[in-house]
């Protein structure tokens, strides 16, 4: 409810505002013959009126907040498996390791953890495993940001529940974009895949939105440079959320 009186103050300063304009204009019109159908009342109260639903619609914007548009990637995998690092073997896979490969993408990484809904939590650690991560990706010149959740890694595959024939069990993830507007943040998505794609067996995904099943991660990417190309150095200057 505050929202909604915020927004009427915000009609009403804009109106006052546009009258103040106006009676600077044309202030010596007013009360003539025919004032209100050819004078200076009319253009007067028309600015007015314009003011007060300029400001209403400027004030329920700002106490909103950014449009944001959901969309997004459901995943499905073998494994993350364990790197070999010299002559330790069974590393896990961490968030450092994905944030390393989206820099040499060339970006700028900040990851947040994420509670069950998506919502940021606050910084997590680069340590912490990739698998069962919920994590959040925004770059500074990224309108938008992506949010990564993956199955927590419970060792190798066991029989699925549809496998008496023995099949590996394939771990489930989202990719969720939320974005305002511009291709930056789907671009983000795609390289985010790229960069998991790296890193998880078997990658595939598949759109939230669509109807069709899911394709190998590198066939989504296919179409990607070497670099991401809507990345906008404007994006700093705004709230990037």
């Amino acid at each position: 409810m505050h929202r909604f009186w915020i927004s009427v103050a915000g009609g009403v300063l804009g109106g006052t505002v546009a009258g103040f304009i106006g009676w600077q204009l044309a202030g010596d019109d007013i009360q003539h013959v025919g004032d209100w159908r050819i004078g200076g009342g009319r253009f007067v109260a028309f600015l007015v009126m314009l003011g007060i639903a300029i400001g209403f619609l400027l004030a329920r914007r700002l106490v909103s907040g950014k449009h944001h548009i959901s969309d997004g990637y459901m995943l499905s995998y073998t494994r993350i498996a364990p790197k070999t690092e010299g002559y330790r073997e069974g590393a896990k896979v961490t968030v450092a390791d994905l944030v390393a490969v989206l820099t040499t993408f060339g970006y700028e990484p900040i990851v947040t953890a994420c509670d069950e809904t998506g919502e940021p939590l606050g910084p997590i650690e680069l340590d912490t495993p990739l698998a069962g991560a919920n994590i959040g990706i925004r770059d500074p010149q990224v309108k938008g940001w992506v949010r990564l959740q993956l199955a927590p890694e419970s060792g190798p595959g066991e029989p699925s529940a549809a496998g008496a024939a023995g099949a590996e069990n394939r771990r489930m993830g989202l990719l969720d974009t939320w974005t305002h507007r511009g291709l930056s943040t789907d671009e983000l998505a795609l390289f985010t895949l790229r960069a998991l794609d790296h890193l998880a067996g078997d990658l595939t995904a598949g759109r939230r939105s669509s109807q069709l099943g899911q394709d190998a991660a590198s066939l989504l990417t296919a179409g990607l440079g070497d670099k991401p190309v809507h990345r906008d150095g404007l994006a700093r200057l705004g709230l990037n959320r």
